[in-house]
């Protein structure tokens, strides 16, 4: 299934996992909020 509808494309295609990994983090507490 993956996540890459959630996240801009651009940063998948620039391998920006620093920033994708952010992202998720935030998501995360979000969720466990």
């Amino acid at each position: 299934c993956g996540g890459t509808w959630m996240v801009d494309k651009k940063l998948i295609e620039a391998g920006n996992w620093e920033e994708l990994a952010r992202l998720t983090r935030e998501a995360v507490a979000l969720v466990n909020e």
